[in-house]
């Protein structure tokens, strides 16, 4: 692990990030330039430096005191990425973003917030829709994203937490849209394109991230 840091004299004062934390961090995502990265955003009582660790593993995890706002933090990450990123082996790679790897006594909580996500997401989704569905299970997939069983089962990647938005958004409206349409025809695109509009954007994107094993 790499770690950088810097005094707490030099911050300026922010705001304290408030929202609720499992075991590992908050995930977030950041730009830097034309790459995406995921870090893991922690707040930490007895921190008095902003704190960036590079794991091995392909974590980042940045940790700041309380008072001090992500968005200071970020701008430090930014400082520091560059310089780092060569001496580390998990990385953006030639515009692929590798999620961070999860430890196994994180799983349960990192599970938990995946399938909140999912659950408000496919809510507020198929008030449009309107599809029936049975249940939501959030699944170690090693390749899928998801997936939709003809019980009418929709299962997720926990890795969905780590994504941006869009492409979280994009995963779950192509399963639910598999209720209707269990195909990738004309039908099926034109059914997640009443949500989605540039959905062919968004499925490019999402083949640029790949995510590791639970270790």
């Amino acid at each position: 692990m790499i770690v950088v840091e810097t005094p707490l004299r030099r911050l300026a004062e922010g705001r304290l990030f408030a929202t609720v934390e499992y075991m590992g961090g908050v995930p977030r995502t950041l730009t830097i330039g034309t790459e995406s990265i995921c870090y893991l955003s922690r707040v930490h009582k007895r921190a008095r430096h902003i704190r960036i660790s590079f794991y091995y593993d392909g974590r980042i995890a940045v940790t700041r005191p309380p008072g001090v706002s992500i968005t200071r933090a970020e701008h430090f990450l930014r400082d520091n990425y560059d310089l780092m990123r060569g001496k580390m082996n998990t990385r953006v790679r030639a515009g692929t973003t590798i999620l961070p790897q999860v430890r196994l006594k994180e799983y349960p909580h990192i599970k938990q917030q995946a399938c909140s996500l999912v659950q408000v997401r496919l809510r507020h989704f198929n008030q449009i829709y309107g599809f029936v569905y049975n249940r939501v299970v959030i699944k170690k997939h090693k390749t899928l994203w998801g997936s939709c069983s003809v019980k009418r089962n929709l299962n997720f990647n926990y890795n969905i937490i780590f994504l941006p938005q869009e492409l979280a958004d994009y995963i779950i409206v192509h399963e639910l849209c598999h209720l209707k349409e269990h195909n990738h025809s004309s039908r099926f695109w034109a059914l997640v394109a009443h949500t989605i509009p540039n959905w062919q954007e968004r499925r490019k994107q999402l083949r640029l991230y790949r995510h590791k094993k639970i270790g």
